[in-house]
């Protein structure tokens, strides 16, 4: 019989039947594929951390860009409003109108004060500047020079235009007319003196 189970078991060899094998497990065997568990688990933990990092490192560029698209639309905004602001400013400026009709020229300054504080309240504030100051070309414009008895070269001597600053940024320069000495006409013809 034993006979028998041989030949069949090679004739199905030849025939190319499958037949599972058993195979001894070793201990070389079975560390193998621990091994290679171990492995793919490491791998799979640090593509984990890398999306995780990388979903973090998205959402806070994310949140900068917000930042940044609203700080450009406020600028936007508000530089579109300073003209109004200035022809307000000269509308108050013109007495004798003012003194025509005194309510029309409160109601002017309430709109004026009331557009202000909306405006202090998003961060706009006024540039410090005042006749007497030292020209600072960060914060100022010159556009005039004057010669001005009173002040020393590289002051103010009039605020032509006001500053505004958004955020504690400069949003637009201080328009500014500066004192320089005149120069006597002998300083200013060095050939007359040879």
């Amino acid at each position: 019989m034993d006979e028998i189970n041989r030949e069949y078991t090679e004739t199905q060899n030849e025939n190319g039947c499958d037949q599972e094998v058993e195979v001894p497990l070793s201990e070389e065997t079975l560390q193998d594929p621990v091994i290679q568990a171990v492995q793919e688990r490491d791998e799979y933990r640090d593509r984990m951390q890398r999306a995780q990092a990388e979903l973090v490192n998205f959402k806070r560029r994310t949140a900068d860009e917000k930042v940044e698209t609203v700080k450009r639309e406020k600028t936007r905004v508000f530089s579109t409003l300073l003209p109004i602001i200035d022809d307000f400013e000269l509308a108050m400026q013109q007495g004798a109108k003012l003194t025509a009709d005194p309510t029309w020229a409160a109601g002017i300054e309430l709109i004026y004060r009331k557009l202000e504080s909306v405006l202090a309240i998003e961060g706009l504030s006024t540039l410090p500047a005042s006749a007497g100051d030292t020209f600072d070309p960060l914060f100022h414009e010159g556009l005039t020079y004057q010669a001005h008895p009173e002040y020393d070269e590289g002051q103010i001597v009039a605020i032509l235009r006001k500053g505004y600053l958004l955020d504690g940024k400069l949003l637009r320069a201080t328009q500014v007319s500066v004192a320089h000495k005149s120069q006597s006409a002998s300083e200013s013809n060095p050939q007359d003196k040879e």
